[in-house]
């Protein structure tokens, strides 16, 4: 029969060993909740970046479209040019399509403009459900209202307002035009500015805006 002192020390050490699974358990425990928050940081922070960087890289790709649409126009061919302080979400040009040895020969009528996207009405409510509030598509139209007219859209995603403005009638983004939306158009003499902000639901139902700028010097 083996000694009492040597059966109570064995409890002991049975105990200690107890004792210290539960403590590697716990700080396993933690080393795992930590891992699993930098995880999550970590996936949040790349959606967010990535929907950015989609974004900023669709609003490029708009703007130079639009752009584009204006380096053969000319500044006469335009009927209501717009100005400051409100600008335009629209704008009727003609394209020069050639040249007679005199005079140049112009294109038909185009119009660049803001339309509601679909399911959406001009009431500030998410009328279709994506978190967007009152969006807007950005559309090339030719020969508008008229039996041959073509169109197709140039972008989705347009924020009501351009990024910084608020519905109020002041300048709050200090651009020198007032409340306008998220495509908007402006003639300082010759050039056209050109002014776009897009906004999507991203990761978690983050906002994600990019808003881009240019500006094309119009043909006499």
């Amino acid at each position: 029969m083996k000694p009492v002192n040597e059966r109570v020390t064995r409890r002991r050490r049975a105990g200690f060993t107890l004792l210290e699974m539960l403590i590697t358990v716990a700080l396993l425990g933690t080393t795992l909740l930590s891992i699993g928050m930098s995880f999550e940081r970590a996936t949040a922070a790349f959606e967010e970046n990535r929907t950015d960087r989609d974004l900023e890289t669709q609003a490029f790709r708009a703007l130079d479209q639009i752009a584009g649409e204006f380096l053969d126009a000319g500044v006469g061919q335009i009927p209501l040019p717009p100005s400051a302080p409100l600008g335009s979400d629209s704008i009727t040009y003609r394209r020069a399509a050639g040249f007679d040895g005199v005079n140049v020969l112009w294109g038909d009528f185009v119009t660049v403009e803001l339309e509601l996207e679909e399911g959406e009405l001009d009431d500030g409510v998410d009328n279709n459900g994506n978190g967007l509030v009152d969006e807007r598509v950005a559309v090339w139209i030719e020969n508008k209202g008229q039996p041959n007219e073509r169109r197709r859209v140039i972008t989705r995603w347009v924020r009501e307002l351009l990024e910084g403005e608020i519905a109020n009638g002041n300048d709050d983004n200090g651009n020198a035009l007032e409340d306008e939306r998220g495509l908007s158009f402006e003639m300082q003499g010759n050039v056209l500015v050109i002014r776009l902000t897009l906004e999507r639901i991203g990761y978690k139902g983050r906002n994600a805006i990019a808003t881009v700028q240019t500006s094309v010097r119009l043909r006499n």
